[in-house]
């Protein structure tokens, strides 16, 4: 999959590396082509297009796939007085935690789809969107290894409408409430950075932010 990533076509012999008994080889050639991840024409191989967007997400070093950050849009609904339209999650890795709601943009997906979604699916309400800006939050855990890694779109949620509640419960549930009030210990991290910039910053922002919870 390295060779096939930099080269339109390869041949058998410019594939195959010579410590590596041919048998064995071909055997795991033949399963790249069982699960369509390479094809075979004219006696030379090139990656199909899942190869291709295999390779879109591998690294050429070490071929194999790379850890990215997870890509969501972040819902800011601002509420009577200081309070926040917030989810607390009921899943991994942020379970009994409470943020802003968000959810991840899937691959193919357009950003007013994942918003229309993430909206209905968390809080079974419908608005419109306003973009306000981005936030790039790495958390650090023990041994300064990253426990988490998200690059947030950050949209305000205007002309709200429909009954608060969670869609179907399974991730979570959303609620009126006051940040200020939330414990420290019961915030997804990066909640309060987050809330810091919705509140001061003006739109068009972009900022990376640092969360070490090394000493937790």
């Amino acid at each position: 999959m390295q060779e096939l990533s930099t080269h339109t076509s390869c041949r058998y012999s410019e594939l195959k590396p010579s410590s590596v008994d041919g048998n064995l080889f071909m055997y795991h050639m033949q399963q790249l082509r069982k699960d369509n991840y390479v094809h075979k024409d004219t006696g030379a191989y090139f990656l199909s297009r899942k190869g291709k967007l295999f390779s879109s997400r591998m690294s050429l070093r070490q071929g194999s796939p790379l850890m990215q950050p997870k890509i969501v849009v972040m819902l800011v609904c601002k509420g009577a007085g200081d309070e926040y339209l917030l989810f607390r999650w009921s899943r991994q890795p942020y379970s009994g935690l409470i943020s802003f709601p968000f959810s991840k943009i899937h691959f193919g997906r357009t950003i007013i789809e994942t918003l229309n979604e993430a909206l209905f699916y968390k809080t079974n309400l419908k608005g419109s969107f306003t973009y306000l800006g981005d936030v790039y939050i790495r958390t650090h855990g023990k041994n300064d290894e990253i426990d988490d890694h998200m690059l947030a779109h950050i949209y305000q949620v205007t002309d709200s409408e429909g009954v608060l509640g969670g869609y179907d419960g399974l991730t979570g549930q959303p609620f009126w409430g006051r940040p200020k009030d939330i414990p420290a210990n019961e915030q997804v991290p990066g909640f309060m950075d987050v809330l810091e910039l919705v509140d001061s910053a003006a739109q068009g922002f972009m900022r990376e932010v640092i969360v070490n919870q090394s000493n937790d």
